[in-house]
């Protein structure tokens, strides 16, 4: 049986790549990519995603960037997977900096909170990624 996959469960991904980026890309494919991600989902509206939800996340973020209802240890069933939803609130967060519309708007602190959450990502064994 083929897995299929809908094109908005990688966009969480792409957005974190857009901030960890390395030297693998040269900087006018960064560049371009950071711009496209930003334009599309940085609207929000097209992902369902509401910039205030991204404040309250914040809040509720721990100082090592984790949540503390999410369990980061879960296996993978289905498109349910618990660890998800940290990608799923950067993504949240991310918006909520990005966009004017949003109190967060180029905020020192939802800045910082997205970037404990990129390195807590990144820094976490997650298993079944």
């Amino acid at each position: 049986m083929e897995k299929k996959f809908s094109k908005h469960a990688l966009w969480p991904a792409l957005l974190i790549v857009m901030f960890c980026a390395t030297n693998i890309w040269a900087a006018a494919d960064i560049d371009t990519l950071k711009t496209r991600l930003t334009a599309e989902y940085i609207k929000g509206a097209q992902t369902g995603i509401n910039g205030d939800s991204g404040e309250a996340y914040l809040a509720r973020q721990q100082t090592d960037g984790r949540w503390p209802d999410i369990d980061y240890d879960a296996p993978r069933i289905g498109p349910l997977w618990s660890p998800m939803t940290h990608l799923n609130r950067l993504l949240a967060m991310s918006v909520a900096y990005k966009n004017p519309a949003y109190a967060a708007y180029l905020s020192a602190p939802m800045k910082e909170g997205i970037n404990r959450g990129i390195l807590t990502w990144n820094n976490r064994n997650v298993p079944a990624w």
